[in-house]
């Protein structure tokens, strides 16, 4: 099977499982090509630590386009996770017009849970990401993103976090999937769903299944957690569990 080249775009926390670093182990243990884009550069993730640094890159972001450009880059997929500024999605915006081509885009709409917006977001980033949405073959919103995007979306969209009594799980259309609802706060659980849900897209072309393996990874990853006594707010020990897309056939 021909290598896939998948382009991740967002940001990269220093310390902390979570987006850049949990993306690209991903997609690469799925044995596709990782492509990074890194649209902040954060000391920590921004969950329970306290003053973290925060370098917003959208000023290097046009310099780098321009020079794939150049090189007439190609992408098979292009997943869009955490952003940080307006003006970075514009820029990913200019991105996808110079550099989608064929690509299947995912866009994991990173802005928001538990009823409200996350620091450095307000209503005009919300426009600009229901914007960015409308470029998406396929959105990942939890619940309260969802909720600020709106219902007219041409594309289609998988929820997360989706709660019914003691089961977790995704929503697609009419179809859910679900898990054993485990209390905590577990970081980074997006992250790895979408990650997981695209490298196992792109590799057997099937969407329910990519659904079910992501949703599997995640909980396998949260599982391996809980064998560990330390603090959750670094993020799931996916790295244990990446033999579990490794082995997929």
């Amino acid at each position: 099977m021909q290598q896939k080249r998948i382009l991740t775009i967002q940001d990269l926390s220093c310390l902390g499982k979570c987006s850049l670093s949990l993306s690209i182990a991903v997609i690469s243990a799925m044995g596709h090509e990782a492509v990074a884009l890194p649209t902040a550069l954060l000391s920590t993730h921004t969950s329970e630590f306290k003053d973290y640094s925060f370098l917003d890159l959208a000023s290097e972001t046009p310099k780098i386009i321009q020079h794939w450009k150049a090189l007439d880059l190609t992408f098979d997929a292009i997943y869009i996770g955490y952003l940080g500024s307006g003006a970075q999605v514009d820029n990913i915006l200019t991105l996808l017009r110079i550099l989608r081509k064929n690509a299947v885009v995912l866009v994991d709409p990173v802005m928001g849970e538990n009823g409200a917006l996350y620091d450095r977001f307000d209503h005009a980033y919300v426009q600009k990401m229901r914007t960015l949405c409308q470029y998406a073959d396929i959105i990942t919103p939890n619940l309260t993103e969802k909720a600020f995007l709106g219902t007219d979306l041409p594309c289609r969209v998988i929820e997360t976090g989706v709660r019914e009594g003691n089961q977790i799980g995704v929503r697609c259309g009419d179809k859910t999937w679900y898990k054993p609802y485990i209390p905590g706060q577990f970081y980074g659980t997006g992250d790895a769903f979408s990650s997981a849900f695209i490298s196992v897209y792109m590799k057997f072309g099937d969407f329910e299944r990519a659904i079910e393996e992501a949703l599997n990874f995640v909980w396998g990853s949260i599982e391996k957690t809980l064998e560990e006594k330390q603090k959750y707010w670094y993020g799931i020990q996916f790295e244990k569990n990446l033999a579990y897309l490794v082995n997929l056939k």
